[in-house]
């Protein structure tokens, strides 16, 4: 995760993340390493742990589990202004892609229905894409 916030993503003050499944193990070192930076954090992660994410600070809390709510949700949190950097998206990945910046950066974890290289150029020529 550091290695991937700070230097490939170069993640810092003011900068939004969009970090899914923040209150799993990854997206809570994400969340840790965003706060350091002072980075604004918007998250997703099931409805049970909506409230434990709030308690550790993070505000802009959203559902994983539905794209619907999801989209509605995020749009709604981010505005006008775009995410800089995104963590592992899953099955989320257009409606996530939909919230990224021009130029952002999105990192995927899943092996599984992710997006080649290819397949992001095509969609996003304009994005730093990883995938691990």
């Amino acid at each position: 995760v550091l290695f991937a916030l700070k230097e490939q993503a170069g993640l810092k003050r003011g900068d939004r993340i969009l970090i899914h499944s923040a209150a799993g193990g990854v997206g809570s070192a994400a969340v840790q390493y965003a706060q350091y930076v002072g980075a604004d954090i918007y998250a997703t992660a099931s409805p049970s742990k909506h409230e434990y994410l709030r308690s550790i600070g993070v505000n802009n809390v959203t559902t994983s589990r539905d794209q619907n709510t999801f989209a509605v949700n995020m749009n709604s949190l981010v505005g006008d202004k775009r995410i800089d950097v995104i963590l592992s998206a899953g099955f989320l990945i257009q409606n996530s892609l939909d919230l990224l910046a021009t130029r952002g950066c999105f990192f995927e974890l899943g092996k599984r229905n992710i997006l080649s290289q290819g397949e992001m150029l095509d969609r996003r020529p304009d994005v730093q894409y990883f995938t691990y």
